[in-house]
């Protein structure tokens, strides 16, 4: 599932995705040609937060800004199933910070990238 703040701006990360698909075809770097195509059809793009009530793993990788970051925490947790994981990206801050911000720090991870 593909979410950001506006849709310009799924609609710009597809247009990305479909370019870069494009580009490793025609260079060769990917060979199942026609598979592009069919990988976006595995994207969705609706509203995360609601569907995100079935996912088992959920994966944040907004902006390096520890406020959006634990907004989006606090506004997505309340919908998740209590066994989902949520996992972030991040390169500078605290994972123990960010899981705080959830109702689930037992059940978060992330990576210092």
């Amino acid at each position: 599932m593909l979410n950001d703040l506006t849709k310009e701006k799924v609609d710009k990360a597809l247009e990305l995705i479909d370019r870069n698909l494009t580009r490793q075809v025609a260079s060769g770097q990917d060979h199942r040609g026609g598979a592009q195509a069919g990988a976006l059809t595995h994207l969705l793009c609706r509203d995360i937060i609601r569907a995100s009530r079935t996912s088992d793993l959920v994966i944040e990788a907004a902006t390096e800004d520890e406020t959006v970051k634990r907004k989006i925490f606090v506004a997505l947790c309340p919908f998740l199933k209590p066994e989902a994981i949520v996992a972030t990206n991040t390169s500078s801050i605290s994972i123990t910070r960010l899981a705080a911000a959830t109702d689930r720090p037992e059940r978060f991870i992330g990576s210092i990238s």
